[in-house]
């Protein structure tokens, strides 16, 4: 695994030697074929027409036009956030417009609140300033997506939303802190990321042992994984947009001849080998994605302790999220009596070389 790992973060690592001083061609992507690619005939046509369409794709060519701009190492690294963000885009109105009342209020509900971003364009500075006004407005629209799902998996809702808080307030207050520095400094005061990163990790862990539990129990009904599928594609967003405004931070750092720290090169790269694993599974899957969520919930929990190894040098052991299997088995198996299972599973055995 380790092998894999590095194999895969030194071909990141080539690919923004090559591409760190060229800068890409737009890649067009239109929200409104994609929909109508996944809608029933039969279906109705509220949605069709709904204003989300439109800011939804301001916010998906806006993020393009500016990162393709981008310099330096930051231009590669973008353009993966960027593929990572349509392939969610599109994940997202596939669950949108399946028969699932679970996936479909989802879906629906997550596109409306990304078209709150719809004036994240022309810049990385102008991302990072629009993006720290709307991200504490998107963020709690997931949140609510995520406690609308406790019928079926009980406190685990309320689990992930205080894990999804945490990182926003983490992440929310680098933003400030990075546009006051480049306001007061020139962006010569340093603020760190690695916290932000470290939150992102924990509800990654979160999501990916719930997940585990899951694919290791019997029979699980089908709400109980539709709900997990919905945590993990909300997770899938955090992951892009923190990468993103990451990417955007190299961006301004560089071109104030700021000096970006090695650690948050290496972990640039480290979270980049997620969105990268990711898109890549989910864009080599032939069947329909909502309808082969234990493949997709196994993929997340495989690159979860992928990543938890590659950052161990930086982050130190991973050392667990803060509820045990027994819980979650509890809320997600509620009709089964739990005789055993007091522990965690893989995801923080994995980090420690055990079994």
């Amino acid at each position: 695994m380790k092998f894999l790992i590095f194999l895969a973060i030194f071909g990141l690592a080539l690919l923004t030697v090559d591409a760190a001083n060229s800068k890409r061609k737009e890649v067009s992507y239109s929200i409104r074929s994609t929909w109508l690619s996944y809608r029933k005939q039969d279906q109705c046509s509220c949605m069709c027409n709904e204003q989300w369409q439109e800011g939804v794709q301001d916010y998906h060519d806006g993020c393009e036009r500016a990162t393709s701009q981008y310099e330096g190492d930051a231009n590669p690294l973008a353009a993966v956030v960027m593929d990572s963000f349509r392939e969610f885009l599109t994940i997202v109105m596939e669950s949108a417009n399946s028969n699932s009342t679970i996936l479909s209020s989802s879906g629906k509900s997550m596109l409306k609140s990304m078209s709150k971003c719809k004036k994240l364009d022309r810049s990385s500075m102008v991302i990072l300033t629009e993006f720290e006004k709307v991200f504490p407005l998107v963020a709690n629209d997931l949140r609510i997506v995520a406690l609308r799902l406790s019928n079926h998996i009980g406190h685990l809702a309320k689990s992930f939303t205080d894990s999804v808080q945490e990182l926003s307030c983490v992440f929310s207050q680098y933003m400030r802190d990075l546009l006051s520095s480049c306001r007061l400094t020139g962006c010569k005061k340093k603020v760190d990321l690695e916290p932000s990163l470290k939150k992102l990790q924990n509800l990654m862990n979160l999501v990916a042992l719930i997940s585990e539990t899951l694919l290791k129990d019997c029979n699980p009904s089908i709400e109980a994984q539709q709900s997990v599928l919905v945590l993990s594609v909300i997770f899938w967003w955090f992951q892009i947009v923190v990468q993103g405004i990451n990417t955007a931070t190299m961006d301004i750092l560089g071109r104030r001849d700021c000096e970006v720290s090695q650690n948050i090169k290496s972990l640039s790269l480290s979270f980049d080998f997620v969105l990268v694993s990711i898109t890549q599974a989910i864009s080599g899957v032939v069947a329909s994605f909502v309808k082969n969520i234990k493949g997709f919930l196994s993929m997340f929990v495989n690159i979860t302790l992928a990543l938890n190894t590659a950052i161990k040098d930086i982050f130190g052991v991973f050392n667990g999220v803060t509820v045990t299997v027994a819980e979650i088995a509890r809320n997600l198996f509620k009709s089964l009596e739990i005789t055993s299972a007091t522990g965690r599973t893989n995801i923080v055995k994995g980090v420690r070389g055990s079994n």
